[in-house]
C-alpha cells in the first residue's frame, strides 16, 4: 500500500496548483468533466453537497473518503490507484502540469462515481456479469503479451493479482451490460429517421468544390536569401511559360518538381475537396480558374508552386440517394445513444445520495 508520506505528496499535487490553494469558490463546488453532467446532481433525499469533513495532505490516508454514493465510499487509495494507472509518472518528472493533473484526477473521481451508480443499478436490476464475456475479455488481455510470464509481470507492476484483475474485468463487463440494456438496446434508427434527419440538416450534406490539379514546385530553403527566392520565382515563371507554350505540364513536373508527393505522378493530385490540399495559397489561386488554366507562381513555405487545373466539380447539395446509408445509420445511432446515455446518467444522479470532495473544500 502507498506510504503515508507519498499519499500526502500526491494529494498536494492533486489539490494545489504551483503551491497556490485552488479556492475562491463555495465549498460545495465540484469540477465536472467537460460536457458531462455535474458531479453533484440535484439533491436526492438526504443528499448534501461537499464532503463530510475537510481533507488535507496532513490528514489524508488511503481510507480517506473522497466520495460517497448511496452509502458506498470511494477512498483516496482507490482514486490514487486510478490516477497512477491513467497518468504515467505521477510522482516522477512527468510532462503533465500540476493543474492538468488535478483536473484529470477530479474527472476520474467523477467517472468512478458514475461507475458506482451503474453497478448499483445492476444490483437493482438483478444483473450479473456474463462469465463467457469475462473470459473472452481476459483472453483478449492475455493475447497482448507474447508469454504468460510477461502477462503476470504486467499484473505485478500494476500491483494486481489475477483474482483482482478478474474482479475488475467483471465490473467492466457488467457496466457495459447495463449500458447496453438501458441505453443501447433502447435506441433505434429507422429509414424514416434517416430521411427526416437529412431533410432537417441539409447543410451537413453539402459537397464542397472539388478539383484535380497538376503541381510543379520550385523548392526553396526557408532560410534562403531574397535573391534566392527571386531566382526560384523566375524559374517557376519560366516553367509556366513553357507549359503555356504547349509543353506537357506533366512531363515538366516529373523533371523539375520538388513536390515529393506528386512528382512521379506528373504533379497529379487526384480529385480533392477544396481545403483538403494543405496549400491554402495555392487553393486560393485555383479557386476561380477553369480546366486548362495555370496559376501564376504562388509563394509557399516550401517554395514557388505553379498549378494547372485539370478538372473541376462545383460545390453542390448531396442527394439523399447518394448517401452511404449504412454509415449514415451508424453515425446517427451512435449520436442518439450518446444523448440517451447522458440523460440516463443524469437521472441516476438525481435519484442518488452523493457527496463528493470538491477541489475547493479539499485544500489545506
Amino acid at each position: 500500500m502507498t506510504g503515508r508520506h507519498e499519499l500526502r505528496v500526491i494529494l498536494a499535487v492533486l489539490l494545489l496548483i504551483d503551491g497556490v490553494v485552488a479556492g475562491a469558490r463555495p465549498a460545495s463546488a465540484v469540477d465536472p468533466p467537460p460536457s458531462e453532467p455535474p458531479a453533484q446532481a440535484p439533491s436526492g433525499p438526504g443528499q448534501s453537497p461537499g464532503h463530510p469533513h475537510s481533507v488535507t495532505p496532513e490528514t489524508v490516508t488511503a481510507d480517506t473518503t473522497m466520495a460517497d454514493v448511496n452509502g458506498v465510499k470511494i477512498t483516496f487509495g482507490q482514486l490514487d490507484r486510478m490516477v497512477r494507472e491513467q497518468i504515467p509518472n505521477v510522482t516522477g518528472h512527468g510532462t503533465i502540469s500540476p493543474g492538468r493533473l488535478r483536473q484529470r484526477a477530479f474527472e476520474l473521481l467523477d467517472q468512478m462515481v458514475t461507475d458506482e451508480l451503474i453497478l448499483q443499478e445492476a444490483a437493482r436490476l438483478q444483473m450479473a456479469a456474463d462469465q463467457k464475456q469475462v473470459e473472452a475479455e481476459l483472453a483478449k488481455q492475455r493475447s497482448r503479451f507474447s508469454t504468460e510470464e510477461d502477462y503476470r509481470n504486467a499484473l505485478a507492476q500494476r500491483q494486481l493479482t489475477e483474482q483482482q484483475f478478474r474482479r475488475r474485468m467483471e465490473r467492466a463487463v457488467l457496466i457495459q451490460q447495463v449500458i447496453d440494456r438501458e441505453v443501447n438496446e433502447k435506441v433505434t434508427v429507422t429509414d424514416d429517421d434517416l430521411a427526416a434527419y437529412y431533410r432537417e440538416h441539409l447543410d451537413k450534406f453539402k459537397i464542397p468544390l472539388q478539383y484535380r490539379l497538376r503541381l510543379l514546385l520550385v523548392s526553396v530553403d526557408p532560410s534562403a536569401t531574397p535573391d534566392e527566392w527571386e531566382q526560384a520565382k523566375q524559374r517557376a515563371e519560366a516553367y509556366r511559360s513553357r507549359a503555356l507554350g504547349g509543353e506537357d505540364f506533366a512531363a515538366l513536373a516529373r523533371q523539375y518538381s520538388g513536390d515529393a508527393d506528386t512528382k512521379n505522378k506528373g504533379g497529379d493530385t487526384g480529385m480533392v475537396h477544396h481545403g483538403q490540399l494543405g496549400l491554402s495559397d495555392v487553393e486560393h489561386a485555383v479557386e476561380h480558374l477553369h480546366p486548362g488554366q495555370i496559376t501564376e507562381p504562388v509563394r509557399t513555405l516550401y517554395g514557388y508552386y505553379i498549378a494547372k487545373v485539370e478538372e473541376t466539380r462545383p460545390a453542390r447539395q448531396q442527394t439523399y440517394d447518394e448517401l452511404n446509408k449504412a454509415l449514415f445509420r451508424q453515425e446517427l445511432l451512435e449520436a442518439r445513444r450518446r444523448e440517451r446515455y447522458r440523460e440516463w446518467i443524469t437521472t441516476l444522479r438525481s435519484r442518488a445520495r452523493i457527496t463528493m470532495v470538491s477541489p475547493s473544500s479539499a485544500t489545506p
